[in-house]
């Protein structure tokens, strides 16, 4: 973001909807036992699978896609969304390689990778748009856009590019923390008797 703000970039804020499912599963095979009742849901829309019914209710399935909570389904849509972008010319940076690059008609395009949410950068817009158009023709649900004042994992972001300030503020965060911790009261200070 410093960055960003010191060459003046702009920048987008984007978010890939179902992301896991978009990756394929790669390795060894992995069944999952699906329970009674959800299983009984399942046939309710898929009358198909009635036969595979197993005796105790339940049915086991092979997973074809990288399934969220499975223990290498964020390593499979980290190789598949890094794919594309390498497909697309991005460069990994050798220190962070969810930091990668591209070098279009003279203007670096930076993209920040954090599971399904990205960020990306440029001082040239159309790159920007270039790159989420070419996003959505890979992947179904592609959200968000070039924006000024966005939300990026839980932070809000105000981009003042003529300025060449960015604003971060975690205010949200902030006060969902405050309200999970049941915060009633206003301290100067918090070194007082009640700590």
């Amino acid at each position: 973001l410093v960055i960003a703000a010191h060459e003046q970039r702009q920048m987008a804020g984007l978010d890939i909807g179902s992301a896991f499912l978009e990756a394929g599963w790669i390795g060894e095979p992995v069944f999952m036992v699906i329970e009674k009742m959800l299983t009984t849901m399942l046939i309710h829309e898929y009358p198909e699978l009635e036969p595979y019914r197993r005796s105790d209710g339940t049915l086991v399935v092979r997973l074809l896609k990288a399934l969220y909570g499975t223990l290498i389904a964020s390593k499979l849509w980290f190789d598949k969304l890094s794919g594309v972008l390498t497909r697309l010319g991005f460069v990994a940076n050798e220190l962070d390689t969810c930091v990668m690059n591209k070098t279009i008609k003279g203007n670096q395009l930076t993209v920040v990778i954090f599971v399904d949410d990205i960020l990306a950068t440029s001082k040239d817009g159309e790159s920007l748009t270039w790159l989420i158009d070419a996003l959505a023709k890979e992947f179904d649900h592609v959200k968000g856009g070039i924006q000024t004042d966005f939300s990026y994992l839980g932070m809000h972001v105000k981009n003042k590019t003529a300025d060449r300030v960015v604003e971060v503020s975690m205010e949200g965060y902030e006060d969902e923390l405050l309200k999970y911790a049941k915060v009633t009261g206003v301290r100067k200070t918090p070194a007082t008797t009640n700590l």
